[in-house]
């Protein structure tokens, strides 16, 4: 299969000869999905611009969804952090963690963790930092957790 594709540096030419692949492209291609592909590149001698050939589609959907995030709210009092806790009611049933940064009476923050089940995204954020005033809110990935052999 060759398909005609574009990024941010313009349109391309690429081949799958994948199976898989191809069917991948075929469906995003239906749907008008966006995705991520990873691609092997080859340039031939006299050639001006490499031969891309596709390995992998994946659709930026399926992307998000194992992505986990987090986002950590600076709160200023206890009535944003109600406000706050409102929004995020509805965004429960995924796997992003939230944090409260809160200020305390002796000085310093104390940090509270609201709950790992939030579905966050950068629409969330926006819409929690409209609330909290601007730079109030970190979003990010998590790092995947550190595993090490014990024996």
């Amino acid at each position: 299969m060759m398909a005609t594709l574009s990024d941010s540096s313009g349109q391309f030419i690429a081949t799958a000869f994948d199976d898989e692949a191809t069917a991948a492209l075929e469906t995003a291609a239906k749907s008008g999905q966006c995705g991520l592909l990873t691609v092997e590149l080859d340039r031939r001698a006299g050639d001006e611009t490499p031969r891309v050939t596709i390995k992998r589609f994946q659709p930026l959907t399926d992307l998000a969804k194992r992505t986990r995030l987090q986002m950590t709210v600076r709160i200023a009092d206890a009535c944003t952090a109600q406000r706050i806790a409102g929004e995020l009611m509805e965004r429960r049933g995924s796997n992003g963690l939230v944090r409260f940064l809160i200020p305390m009476s002796s000085g310093g923050e104390a940090m509270v963790v609201v709950g790992r089940d939030f579905a966050l995204d950068g629409e969330v954020g926006a819409t929690i930092e409209r609330i909290t005033g601007e730079g109030s809110v970190d979003l990010s990935a998590m790092e995947p957790p550190k595993l090490a052999l014990v024996g």
